[in-house]
């Protein structure tokens, strides 16, 4: 903007109100009025106050009615080149540009009514703390802030003629307290921004000094006062009489703790040299004052004279600032220093610049470098080594530190957990927050982070979890329908030693048991023992077995028990207890009821000695209830199980002993009689063949008394082979009996198999059989020892070779083998019939069980005892049997007998 000269301020009596209303708003103003009355008193007052409206380094504007510019001071003209293009006409166009500063309207442009120069107009006064603050950007593009006080002129009638408005510039003020503020929290710009205000303290106090004094040194070193301002000697309460008085005591003023720097004062005098000196002087009434003292020597060597010139300034309320200032760093130090979550400043470049107590106990947790501070930023992550709550580890971009110094903030929600491993080896979960730290310019300047050690929260997080999972484990096992094949008591057994392993997990317990209780002798039954070694858990089922419920408990533990509340038991306070755990080194045991319908079926007990360690006692005992609750429902459960089982059980015995008993009536009636009934009809053949041989050797016809003793030979060798059908029959169903009874006797002799093999292969090929059966000579001839009961395996073998005649088509071979191993010899017979079913081939071996619509190609069906016999027999040799068949393909039965070596 073009330079102008300030347009004079015309007509302004020094003695009208609205300019001595002006001379009174500033103290520091009448404080130069005064002084230039007192330099200037040859002058007109008229000179004196325009003299000093120029020197005022407020910028002030004289506004017509209308607000337009009448006159102005060099102040508002360098104000105007600071923020317009070009010089205003009217104060509106200053006050567009101004942004307000005050209430909720703060940061927004100035509206019509409410600039001040309108408010002046409306006759409102703005002085004071009514002077309101509104921000500008210069030209330059520096924020200025300016207070804006002003009062309405008024003419001899008492009518408005104008406005008078002044605009202090803040900007300094404004800005120092924000760099104080600042500093609280961005502690990098603190040495530099205290350099600059200590320069510009003392700039100000050598050019704007409110005291000042001339002494006089005399030859003779006595010290005489010249010149001393009034101000001077008012603020120090002393008359200049009293302290020429003084002399050299002036230093006496000082106070006691600032002496060395009066006595160094005095030297400096002495030497002629200039001394700048901050001292504390004590008034004449005690009251205290900082003053910041420069004075400079003049000696004239011809005289012997030396003049020392002295300027001060009151600095106390500097002095008090910078006292408040150190105060509130030493509180906030202390206050860095014990805040329990660890504090890291970082620089831009991740370098730590501080951190405080915590900060340093964790980084000791994870490294033992005394140089890790100093490594750069991605050196220190690498030796952490750092990953999130999935274990994997973390990239450095994705890591709090990489994030918060590049603008991320993290904090409430975007917090961080992260995993790091200690040196001792266990794994810690830091939560991270932290901010970017920013100049007043938007630089980044570093960043703050803050840690905290949750790890117990996270362990404690994991074992609710744990313990919430193991309740639903738990409760699906009690919610799972047992499987009918398996047994009660395994069943439930199983279940409790799986529900005890989990609950040992849940509460980290070395060992813990769950015994029943007898209803009627109450003696404790272990059903399930978990942790410790074999032997421990051996020793505790042997001990447990012999204690009763009295023995552990007293009457008033006896009924928390009763009414289904656990129990923490000190070991060394229970005998029984101490006896049993005392190879265990257990101290506390946890004891809950396995409560259901009222009473406690039985306990479970596990180790507590670690559990305070986990979780509080009040919560494991509840825990350990609602465990005990859930397993008493798997053993009641199993306890109805059982009786519905057995119910059944007895049910479906009566029915199948019921219906056994008519199959096995009719079996035997049919399989009894048949042969009974070839016997008889034999017997009558024989006996008309007989009469006929009579008949033949009366008429002494020998050829025909041949044939006739022919035919009756024959049927008697069928009656006999009936009678032997019959025998076997009586005999399978002897055997039956002696199996049911267990007394089923074998007389084990030594012999060779192969020669059995052979000899019952010869028995049953003499007999009416049409299938030919073949046995390796060569496997015939070596030697099987065994020992067994000669007779039982020649019953097995005939039935196992009858079966494959009874169902092979006619004249089909049969094929016996002879193998063996180290411990076993095992025979098989293999027929080519229509085999086996997979599905049959279990029920086979069952008692009376029969294959249903069997092509039956020689003999009868039997009484389905044959395979039954023969499998208790070979399985009481120690042996085992088997079939190896499929539809179609044939049939091989087999059986294995020990070796005997």
């Amino acid at each position: 903007m073009e330079q102008k000269t300030s347009q004079s301020f015309p007509q302004i009596d020094p003695l009208h109100e609205h300019t001595q209303l002006f001379i009174e708003s500033g103290n520091s103003v009448h404080k130069v009025a005064e002084h230039e009355n007192a330099l200037l008193a040859h002058t007109t007052i008229l000179s004196e106050v325009e003299t000093l409206l120029e020197a005022i380094p407020d910028a002030i504007f004289q506004l017509d009615t209308q607000g337009y510019i009448e006159s102005y001071n060099i102040a508002a003209q360098n104000l105007c080149i600071r923020v317009l293009p070009e010089f205003p006409s009217d104060f509106a166009t200053v006050m567009s540009i101004c942004r307000q500063q005050d209430g909720d309207a703060q940061g927004q442009l100035f509206t019509g009514e409410s600039m001040p120069f309108a408010r002046l107009l409306q006759g409102e006064i703005l002085l004071g703390s009514v002077a309101p603050t509104v921000s500008v950007t210069a030209l330059d593009g520096q924020e200025m802030y300016l207070q804006i006080s002003g009062k309405p002129l008024q003419d001899e009638q008492g009518q408005l003629s104008g406005i008078l408005v002044v605009v202090r510039d803040m900007t300094a003020p404004h800005q120092l307290r924000q760099d104080l503020e600042e500093t609280l929290v961005k502690r990098l710009l603190e040495q530099r921004r205290l350099q600059e205000r200590q320069q510009r303290v003392l700039h100000l106090s050598s050019s704007l000094a409110e005291y000042a004094y001339v002494y006089q040194i005399t030859p003779d070193e006595q010290l005489h006062r010249e010149w001393i301002s009034d101000t001077f000697l008012n603020l120090i309460e002393y008359t200049a009489e009293e302290l020429d008085l003084l002399g050299w005591n002036v230093i006496k003023l000082c106070h006691p703790d600032d002496l060395p720097r009066a006595v160094a004062r005095i030297a400096a005098m002495h030497a002629g040299e200039p001394d700048d000196q901050e001292w504390r002087v004590i008034t004449k009434s005690g009251l205290v004052y900082w003053l910041h003292d420069v004075c400079y020597c003049m000696k004239d060597e011809e005289t012997g004279f030396t003049r020392v010139y002295g300027v001060a300034k009151n600095i106390t309320e500097r002095k008090e600032a910078e006292q408040q200032m150190w105060q509130l760093n030493q509180q906030m130090d202390v206050t860095f220093e014990a805040i329990a979550d660890g504090i890291v400043v970082m620089g831009r470049d991740g370098e730590i610049l501080r951190m405080n107590s915590a900060a340093r106990d964790l980084m000791h947790l994870v490294s033992l470098d005394p140089e890790f501070t100093a490594h750069p930023l991605a050196q220190r992550l690498a030796a952490v080594r750092m990953r999130d709550n999935q274990g994997q580890p973390l990239p450095l971009e994705q890591t709090p530190h990489y994030r918060v110094l590049h603008g991320e903030t993290l904090q409430n929600s975007g917090n961080e957990d992260v995993q790091v491993t200690a040196l001792d080896g266990h794994g810690l979960t830091i939560n991270v927050g932290g901010a970017p730290i920013h100049a007043a310019n938007g630089q980044l300047l570093g960043a703050v982070l803050i840690l905290r050690d949750v790890t117990l929260r996270y362990q404690q997080e994991q074992r609710k979890q744990q313990a919430l999972f193991t309740l639903l484990q738990m409760a699906e096992a009690v919610a799972q329908f047992p499987d009918q094949s398996d047994t009660a008591g395994n069943n439930s057994q199983q279940i409790s030693a799986d529900m005890l392993a989990l609950t040992r997990d849940l509460f980290e317990s070395q060992l813990g048991c769950i015994l029943t209780i007898e209803a009627e002798t109450e003696r404790f039954q272990p059903i399930a023992v978990s942790g410790g070694s074999a032997s421990e858990q051996a020793s505790i089922y042997e001990r447990l077995a012999c204690y009763h419920l009295s023995e552990f408990f007293d009457q008033e533990q006896l009924s928390m028990l009763q009414a289904g509340e656990a129990l923490l038991i000190d070991v060394e306070q229970s005998p029984a207890l101490a006896t049993i755990l005392a190879t265990c080194g257990m101290k506390t045991v946890l004891v809950a009821p396995l409560y259901v319908r009222g009473g406690y079926p039985g306990l479970i007990c596990i180790d507590g000695s670690d559990v305070e360690r986990i979780y509080p006692f009040h919560e494991a005992l509840t825990l350990l209830k609602a465990v005990g609750k859930l397993i008493a429902l798997v053993i009641e459960r199993e306890r109805l199980m059982r009786a519905r089982t057995a119910a059944e059980a007895y049910s479906v015995a009566e029915r199948e002993v019921s219906r056994q008993k008519d199959e096995f009536l009719s079996l035997a009636s049919h399989e009894l009689r048949t042969p009974l009934a070839t016997i008889k009809a034999c017997i009558q053949i024989a006996r008309r063949r007989l009469k006929r041989f009579n008949d033949a050797q009366e008429a002494k016809d020998s050829e025909q008394a041949n044939v006739v003793a022919q035919q009756v030979i024959t049927m008697l060798n069928r009656g006999e082979q009936q009678v032997s059908v019959e025998h076997r029959l009586i005999d399978d169903l002897l055997d039956v009996s002696y199996i049911q009874e267990q007394r089923l006797d074998l007389q084990p002799t030594l012999f060779n198999l192969a020669k059995l093999v052979k000899q019952v292969i010869t028995a049953m090929a003499s007999e009416e059989n049409s299938h030919p059966l073949i046995l390796n000579e060569s496997v015939a001839e070596q030697s099987f020892p065994v020992i067994a009961d000669r007779r039982r395996i020649e019953q097995v073998l005939m039935n196992y070779i009858s079966n494959a005649i009874k169902y092979s088509f006619d004249e089909a071979p049969i094929e016996l083998k002879i193998c063996r191993d180290e411990r076993m010899v095992r025979v098989e017979v293999s027929d080519q019939g229509p085999g086996v079913a997979l599905a049959e081939q279990m029920r086979i071996w069952e008692r009376f069980y029969q294959i249903p619509d069997r092509i039956i190609y020689q003999g009868s069906a039997g009484m389905g005892l044959g395979l039954y016999i023969s499998q208790v027999i070979i399985r009481q040799h120690h042996g085992q049997v088997g079939v190896d068949s499929s539809l179609q393909s044939g049939s091989t039965f087999w059986f294995t007998l020990p070796l005997t070596h």
